[in-house]
């Protein structure tokens, strides 16, 4: 398990660099990734912060999405 905050932080920029920016996927997909990381990062390190249902539910919804999108890149691409 990564305990290194930082090394989400240049995972989500070196994604964005690499497939977002060269648009391989959306700017939404970034974005989504990005709002996703400021929830998990409340989550670990505000002391009140507990999420709702509703969030709860949109962000499967959103790792739904990116894991389908991920799937037809591999799948488009040969990647296993």
């Amino acid at each position: 398990m990564n305990t290194n905050p930082y090394l989400n932080i240049i995972f989500i920029a070196n994604f964005n660099k690499d497939y977002v920016k060269t648009e391989i996927f959306p700017r939404e997909v970034g974005r989504k990734i990005g709002e996703a990381e400021e929830i998990r990062h409340a989550s670990d390190y505000d002391d009140f912060y507990i999420a709702s249902k509703e969030e709860t539910e949109r962000q499967i919804a959103v790792a739904g999405e990116f894991i389908e999108l991920v799937e037809k890149y591999c799948m488009e691409h040969n990647i296993s």
